[in-house]
């Protein structure tokens, strides 16, 4: 039996996701080759700390510096792999799993081993074992409803550091790269609900205009004219019209109620003030319309949130913040969110929303509403 039969939330023969109309996109199929990578990536990451303590580290080191030595092992091992390796597996799905792993390997590093075979062993086993566990649990959340669990609000306002690193853009575009292939069923699931006239923030280099649906209106913004020259060939061949346009989703050219639907991918970590971006997609939007949004949170495992607000420490001085609340920001904007499901954990969530209509009124933005992923 086909798995497309008919149209359904979610596909009764195998348990994927399915699009708008109820195409089985075999979303959690689809994930099984990205989750060996990530536990290829782990055991590398495991056997290769360890070496690198085995070789670098010094018995006569006092033990403080000598853990200083590891963590900075750690860190500069996992920066590594994360950006090459992310090009396969997600940059932020490498380096969320890599920070545990590299502790784990740093600690059996530091164990009485007899010979170094069993160390480098019991790195790779370490490596192994973590990478699985977080491959569990995002097995977990595909399986789930997020909005069925209790989101975690921030208590504190975003503040743009006083500068940021100019990244060149050959740098730019790999680090565009890193993730696409793994999050591209994640967005050609969720866009597929797109209206007619679209407004994408933001443009990028246009990586993600291979995941939109044949023959719709597109207007994709960026505020930074040299992503958008690079995205101007990805744009021609996108199969309908899809426009490239130099703005900022904080103050948006267009008048209200231009557009029935307006997505994002990976935009609001970036966005300097969201409350004010969100606010200018809700003028824009048509009463009725869709909010499709492919973001990455704070996660609610504290553990997880603690490593984001550590990375995040030096991803903000690369313009993004990795440990953002977007989904409260996304209800305070005024739009209702109809589901939200995982692409990795919760912390990559697809957030499938509408502006409330005319006849549905204030009283019933909290009400629920039927939607093709519900």
């Amino acid at each position: 039996m086909s798995c497309s039969a008919a149209v359904q939330p979610d596909c009764r023969n195998c348990g994927s996701l399915t699009d708008g109309i109820g195409r089985c996109h075999n979303y959690r199929r689809n994930s099984i080759r990205f989750w060996v990578l990530d536990a290829l990536f782990g055991t590398l990451l495991g056997v290769l700390v360890v070496g690198f303590h085995e070789y670098l580290i010094r018995d006569s080191w006092p033990f403080w510096w000598s853990l200083l030595v590891s963590m900075c092992i750690v860190m500069i091992l996992q920066s590594l792999l994360s950006f090459f390796i992310g090009n396969l597996i997600g940059s932020m799905e490498a380096m969320i799993p890599g920070g545990f792993i590299g502790m784990g390997a740093m600690i059996v590093a530091y164990l009485p081993l007899p010979n170094r075979g069993l160390m480098y062993s019991s790195g790779a086993a370490t490596g192994l074992v973590i990478s699985m566990g977080f491959v569990l649990m995002d097995a977990r959340f595909r399986s789930i409803s997020i909005e069925k669990l209790p989101l975690r609000r921030l208590d504190h306002k975003v503040s743009r550091p006083g500068f940021a690193f100019r990244i060149p853009p050959w740098l730019r575009d790999l680090q565009d790269i890193a993730g696409a292939k793994r999050r591209a069923y994640a967005q050609r699931m969720l866009f597929a609900n797109m209206g007619e006239q679209v407004l994408f923030a933001a443009a990028g280099s246009g990586l993600n205009f291979a995941n939109f649906p044949p023959h719709r209106n597109i207007v994709a913004i960026d505020v930074n004219v040299e992503a958008l020259s690079r995205a101007r060939g990805r744009a021609e061949s996108y199969d309908g019209t899809l426009r490239l346009m130099e703005a900022d989703v904080q103050k948006l050219p267009f008048e209200d109620a231009s557009f029935d639907t307006v997505a994002t991918a990976s935009t609001f970590c970036s966005v300097p003030n969201p409350a004010q971006g969100l606010s200018e997609l809700y003028r824009v939007l048509k009463p009725g319309g869709r909010l499709l949004m492919l973001e990455h949170v704070r996660s609610g495992n504290p553990l997880v949130a603690w490593e984001q607000d550590m990375m995040n420490l030096s991803m903000r001085y690369l313009g993004s913040d990795v440990n953002r609340d977007t989904v409260g920001p996304v209800r305070d904007a005024g739009f209702v969110i109809d589901r939200i499901r995982s692409a990795y954990l919760d912390v990559f969530l697809m957030i499938d929303g509408h502006k409330p209509s005319v006849t549905e009124g204030q009283s019933s933005r909290h009400e629920a509403y039927s939607s093709p992923l519900a």
